[in-house]
Formats: structure tokens, C-alpha cells, sequence
């Protein structure tokens, strides 16, 4: 859910906000780095690394590595588990990006302006 509700939305922001910026040529150069100038607001800059987090996030999910063997033969096995063999090698690094998602929402609510 949180794939489908919070990150195709941001990512949709994020994708029409590069898109303004390309048409209209806002650029701001950081070290010689043409950077859109949309990403120099901290709360855009932030949702961008969260986007990217959840993308990353996505990819080690143990639910979609498990969804082909739902059924094997192991402890756990069943609709929506995440204990079967193909997920374990995933498990350690989906832990770091959801603790880092969920400092991103947190950084993103408390608003620093």
C-alpha cells in the first residue's frame, strides 16, 4: 500500500516538478552542477530521497521476493510471508531503507521552515 498510495504520488510530484523546471530552464549550478531549482527547497529535496528510498525499498521487498514460493515447503510459508529462502538475503538491507523512509517522513512532517 504504501507503494502504490505514497510513492507513485511523490513520484509523480517529483517528475512534474523536473519537468517545469526543464521546460522553463531553472537551474541552479552547485559546483559547476546545472541542479533544478525546484530541489533547492528542502521539503522537495527531501521527497526526492524519499522517492528514491522507496524505489530501493521496492526492489528488497521480502512480500514480492516471496510471492513465487508462497507455498514451499518452510516455516512461515502462506500468502503475503516473508520467511521464505529468497527473501533472506534481502531482509537486512529492506530494514535499513524502511529505517531510513521513516526518518525521511518524519524529517518531512516537522516542517524545519
Amino acid at each position: 500500500f504504501i507503494y502504490l498510495g505514497s510513492m507513485c504520488t511523490l513520484l509523480y510530484t517529483q517528475i512534474r516538478l523536473l519537468t517545469i523546471d526543464l521546460k522553463m530552464g531553472n537551474f541552479v549550478r552547485i559546483g559547476g552542477v546545472p541542479v533544478p531549482a525546484y530541489l533547492m527547497n528542502f521539503q522537495e529535496a527531501g521527497a526526492l530521497f524519499l522517492v528514491l528510498t522507496l524505489i530501493l525499498m521496492c526492489t528488497q521487498e521480502p512480500i514480492f521476493w516471496c510471492a513465487a514460493n508462497q507455498d514451499g515447503d518452510f516455516p512461515g510459508n502462506g500468502l503475503f510471508t516473508t520467511s521464505c529462502p529468497e527473501a533472506k538475503s534481502h531482509k537486512d538491507i529492506y530494514s535499513v531503507f524502511c529505517c531510513i523512509a521513516m526518518l525521511m517522513y518524519f524529517a518531512l512532517l516537522t516542517d524545519f521552515t
